[in-house]
C-alpha cells in the first residue's frame, strides 16, 4: 500500500504541476481519505476537496445506500442536485463525488453532473448486479485477491438485510499463499461460502480449493454437501463444488428473497482458462440462465 500511494501520489505532486497546462491545473481528492487529506494539505496548487471533511466543496447529503442502488444528494459550490444511480455501496458515493468534483473542476453546470451520473448504470464486472423478480440481490465482481474480495463483500454487508453468500475460487499458477486468507474472508463475511474454481491454469482444481479450505473452516462453519442445500440453510458454512457452473447455479438456489449472492473472482471476463484451454465462460450468463428458472417456476 505504501509503494501503490508513492506511486499515485507522483500523479498530483510531479505530473500534475509539471505539465504543459500545469497554469491550469486543479486537483479533485477524496479527503475522507486520510491520505488523500494529507495530499490535498501539501500541494501548491487548487484543490477541490470532496467528502463529509468540514471545508470539503463537494459533499454528499442524506444518501441512502441500499442494495437496489443508491440516492441522495450532491451538494458543489455551483450549486446541489438529487441523483439516483443503480450503483451499489458507500465506496461508490466517493466515486460520484470525485466525478462531481472534477466537473465541478472542468466548470461544467450541476444539472449535466446530474445527467451523466444518472446514465451510468454499471460497471461491468464491479459489483455489476443481474437484474430479475426474485427479490434476491445478485452481484458479479472482478475481485480475485483478499483485497478486492473483503472490499466487495463489506459492500455488500453493510447494507444486506438478509443473508450473504459468496461464490468464488482462486486462480492456477499463482499467488498460492493468498487462497486461505480468501477462504478466511469469506467465512467471516458470508453466511455460505460456495467455494469453487476460478481459472484453474494447469493445476488441479481440487488441489486448489484444498488450498482454500483452511481459512474457511476457521468460522468452524457446517461443510454442506450440494444436497444438503437442496432444502437450504440455516447455519453459517460452506459448500464444494469444483463445477463453477454448478457452483452459481447451487449458490443461488440455496439462497431466499432478500438474499445477496455475490460471484466473485472472474468479474467482466467472458471465459475460463482450464489447462491449456480457453472456454467460453461468463458469471453473469450463468447466473441470469439460473435466476430465468426461478422466475418461471
Amino acid at each position: 500500500m505504501q509503494s501503490y500511494w508513492s506511486s499515485k501520489k507522483r500523479l498530483f505532486t510531479e505530473y500534475l504541476t509539471q505539465g504543459p497546462k500545469k497554469e491550469k491545473a486543479v486537483a479533485v481528492i477524496n479527503c475522507d481519505d486520510p491520505r488523500g487529506r494529507e495530499l490535498a494539505d501539501g500541494l501548491p496548487l487548487p484543490v477541490v476537496r470532496t467528502g463529509s471533511v468540514p471545508d470539503g466543496e463537494i459533499k454528499a447529503e442524506n444518501f441512502q445506500c441500499k442494495l437496489i442502488g443508491t440516492a441522495g444528494k450532491v451538494a458543489t459550490p455551483e450549486g446541489s442536485f438529487d441523483f439516483k444511480t443503480p450503483l451499489v455501496g458507500v465506496h461508490n458515493v466517493e466515486n460520484i463525488l470525485n466525478a462531481a468534483g472534477v466537473g465541478t473542476a472542468l466548470k461544467i453546470a450541476p444539472q449535466t453532473i446530474k445527467a451523466g451520473i444518472e446514465a451510468l448504470s454499471a460497471i461491468p464486472g464491479r459489483l455489476e448486479g443481474i437484474e430479475n423478480s426474485t427479490g434476491r440481490f445478485v452481484y458479479v465482481d472482478y475481485a480475485h485477491t483478499p483485497d478486492a474480495l473483503e472490499n466487495a463483500a463489506s459492500a455488500i454487508k453493510e447494507i444486506a438485510p438478509a443473508r450473504i453468500i459468496c461464490v468464488f475460487g482462486c486462480g492456477g499458477d499463482r499467488d498460492r499463499e493468498k487462497r486461505p486468507m480468501m477462504g478466511r474472508i469469506v467465512a467471516r463475511l458470508c453466511d455460505l461460502a460456495v467455494v469453487t474454481s476460478d481459472n484453474p491454469r494447469t493445476e488441479n482444481p481440487l488441489a486448489i480449493i484444498e488450498q482454500i479450505l483452511p481459512g474457511a473452516r476457521q468460522t468452524e462453519g457446517v461443510e454442506y454437501s450440494a444436497r444438503d442445500l437442496e432444502a437450504g440453510f440455516e447455519k453459517k458454512g460452506y459448500v464444494i463444488e469444483p463445477d463453477r457452473r454448478r457452483a452459481i447455479e447451487l449458490g443461488i438456489n440455496a439462497s431466499r428473497p432478500d438474499d445477496a449472492v455475490l460471484i466473485a473472482g472472474k468479474g467482466h471476463e467472458t471465459y475460463q482458462i482450464l489447462g491449456a484451454t480457453t472456454i467460453d465462460f461468463d458469471d453473469r450468463q450463468e447466473a441470469r440462465k439460473v435466476l430465468h428458472k426461478l422466475e418461471s417456476n
